[in-house]
């Protein structure tokens, strides 16, 4: 991202007294990570790369599993990935978002802004 728009998102979130500084240093790192690649339909995932792309746990990864909602690809008895085009069509069904196939480059603000809305009035570090 070029330094003009940086600044831009830094002044918008700034302006936006909701949002603390924890949170907006959050933000602001996600905006200079690189863009991940668009989904591709036969990539297969480790669950800890799914849980990357996804801003989702492993933990609830395994759940979605278990309850049948994602389908594994077995490897062996013992080992298994994940299609990438499935777990995103799926975390954009838990967002509320429509669940077309999804050929476009995924927000990579959402797991910030999401995790920033979920906390908004604790500070920083401190859980439930």
């Amino acid at each position: 991202m070029n330094e003009g728009t940086r600044a831009a998102i830094e002044a918008l979130l700034k302006a936006d007294g909701s949002i603390i500084p924890a949170h907006r240093r959050a933000i602001l790192d996600a905006c200079d990570q690189r863009a991940p690649a668009p989904a591709s339909p036969d990539r297969l995932l480790t669950m800890k790369e799914a849980a990357a792309r996804s801003g989702r746990s492993t933990r609830t990864l395994f759940r979605w599993i278990t309850e049948g909602r994602l389908e594994p690809v077995r490897l062996s008895a013992r080992l298994f990935q994940l299609r990438e085009a499935d777990l995103l069509r799926l975390v954009d069904a838990e967002d509320g978002h429509p669940a077309p196939a999804r050929s476009e480059t995924p927000d990579r603000l959402a797991p910030a802004m999401k995790h920033a809305r979920k906390t908004k009035g604790r500070k920083a570090g401190k859980t439930p």
